[in-house]
């Protein structure tokens, strides 16, 4: 088995709050690269491929949305593990990103308390289950915001 960290692509425009999500990932032993927009995140995997992404939906440039579509049109990154980070939290925002392909929902109010947890089972699982099942009702757990 490789001791190789996974690495993690961290995608936001808030530099505080993607400092703090980096800190949380280092600390639990990923490792972290950064962006902070939807093409610079583009421009970054053209030179390498991460492990999973964690990805703010509203960003200048490129928002979390469109830069989805384009990495699940991708050959290389349309399987690659996708949390979206945002202050968005109303059903259609979330059914919107996770019919786009996001693996996995993540408000930004309990990220901290919640991101390591939900990208270990994102990256673990390549986030097939809620894929496949596009299950939205019920859905557990407070990262969801509903």
């Amino acid at each position: 088995m490789s001791d190789a960290k996974q690495k993690i692509l961290v995608v936001d425009d808030d530099a505080v709050v993607s400092e703090a999500i980096q800190e949380v990932l280092r600390r639990n032993g990923f490792e972290v690269i950064s962006a902070s927009n939807g093409q610079e995140a583009l421009d970054l995997i053209e030179k390498g491929v991460p492990d999973a992404i964690i990805l703010d939906r509203r960003m200048p440039v490129m928002d979390g949305n469109e830069t989805l579509k384009r990495l699940r049109a991708d050959e290389k990154t349309k399987f690659v593990p996708v949390v979206m980070l945002t202050g968005d939290y109303e059903v259609e925002q979330v059914i919107e990103s996770m019919e786009l392909g996001a693996n996995e929902y993540v408000v930004k109010s309990d990220a901290l308390d919640d991101i390591v947890t939900r990208l270990q089972v994102t990256i673990k699982t390549g986030g097939v289950k809620r894929k496949k099942e596009k299950h939205f009702e019920g859905y557990e757990g407070k990262s969801s915001g509903w």
